[in-house]
């Protein structure tokens, strides 16, 4: 008997398109929907077999073999034996009883499992763009599917940085063993090894080997002591990919350089967004713009064996982008970043004239998000000046009360 049909499961999230820079959100998505769809142990176990399915197909043999016991009576019937020849044809019975069940579980559970590799390989397979499909090219099961996947992206081909600031995040807890936790620490070591041997290695004097191993510990501490600010982190990937693209080395000082120049940037925009309260001028939006924008690549940071290039400068002139906007602006901003108020999204007035925050001020119903300085620099200065304005004007309303007191209520 085959196993029921079942559903095939279909892939839905990040693809892999065979980028660095993408794979470690790939693989943290797709084993998270691999484990949901039940998958995930047929990529690291070659004989994985679900349990149900073992209990599935026992539960199915019994019944099969009570159909076998009806249709083929003489095959296990014991009539006509007594004393030791009874108990020999009870052995052989039993010893036909147990191949028949031994032979349907086998069957069953390979057309099981076969459909099943099936399935998690095409889950596997349908998670990779179709080029990064063709160069990995076929594979008999998910399990080598899998380990082909790992081969190409964690065999020395990843970046120390990255392995080091995940190395730092493996601790022991009383939930894994210390053997365990020294298994994985052991393989991210000696990723790190490989992926840090020099070309030259075996030319290198000790001196020189000992420079090479401090430069990166350089490195890799410089990396990872900013790792959370994610600007500066995205900045030091970018550096590293396009220094291992063009076959350079990604130095200290190139580090260094790259987080003064993300942090001098980050600053120039806070200040230029915390002037009068926001960026809320067109011209305030467009120095915003300029200080976040390139007018040469970011690639321009590192050394090359060859030559060293210039620092990159910043032009006034660069054309703005959503970057100009401060992180709690409305998100109808995007649609007219130059022509809205940040505060209520509304294309008809600017930050400094609206009314929507000057009523949720009033109530204590601020949007969340929005720093309290910006608040009270406009909705304070409007209320400061809206009572300047009235004490300056005649209160004619107040005369004519002071004179109907004075006249205790009698007109003259």
């Amino acid at each position: 008997m085959s196993p029921p049909a079942s559903t095939i499961t279909a892939y839905s999230g990040i693809l892999h398109d065979d980028a660095y820079k993408f794979y470690a959100a790939w693989r943290t998505a797709f084993e998270e929907a691999a484990v949901t769809a039940g998958f995930f142990s047929h990529y690291t176990n070659e004989t994985y077999c679900p349990t149900r399915i073992e209990t599935d197909a026992y539960t199915i043999s019994q019944a099969k073999l009570q159909v076998d016991k009806i249709r083929n009576d003489a095959k296990y019937s014991t009539d006509g034996y007594a004393g030791d020849a009874l108990e020999q044809r009870l052995t052989t019975v039993k010893r036909l009883e147990q191949d028949f069940t031994r032979k349907f579980l086998d069957e069953y559970i390979a057309e099981s499992l076969a459909a099943l590799r099936v399935q998690a390989k095409a889950f596997l397979f349908n998670s990779l763009t179709p080029i990064l499909q063709q160069v990995i090219g076929s594979h008999a099961s998910p399990f080598t599917l899998w380990a082909a996947l790992m081969a190409r992206h964690e065999a020395g081909t990843r970046d120390p940085m990255i392995l080091f600031a995940s190395l730092t995040q493996l601790k022991y807890s009383e939930d894994i063993s210390a053997e365990t936790r020294f298994t994985t620490l052991d393989d991210q070591i000696n990723l790190i090894e490989t992926a840090t041997l020099p070309a030259n290695a075996d030319a290198l004097t000790a001196r020189e080997g000992h420079v090479k191993t401090f430069e990166l510990f350089r490195t890799l501490f410089y990396s990872n002591a900013f790792a959370a600010n994610k600007d500066v982190w995205d900045a030091v990937c970018q550096l590293q990919f396009k220094a291992r693209e063009d076959g350079s080395e990604c130095t200290p000082t190139a580090i260094k350089a790259t987080i003064r120049h993300t942090l001098n940037i980050a600053s120039r925009r806070n200040l230029i967004l915390s002037d009068q309260g926001s960026g809320d001028s067109e011209s305030r939006r467009r120095q915003v713009a300029a200080a976040a924008t390139y007018t040469t690549p970011p690639t321009a940071l590192y050394a090359t064996p060859s030559t060293t290039h210039p620092p990159p400068t910043y032009t006034a002139a660069a054309a703005p982008s959503y970057e100009s906007l401060p992180r709690w602006a409305h998100s109808n901003c995007h649609n007219h970043p130059f022509n809205s108020c940040f505060y209520c999204g509304s294309p008809e007035h600017r930050l400094p004239d609206c009314r929507t925050m000057r009523d949720d001020d009033s109530r204590n119903r601020i949007r969340a998000g929005v720093p309290k300085h910006v608040v009270d620099t406009h909705c304070r200065r409007k209320r400061a000046s809206s009572r300047k304005i009235m004490d300056d004007h005649t209160q004619h309303h107040r005369r004519d009360h002071d004179d109907y007191d004075d006249n205790h209520g009698n007109n003259q």
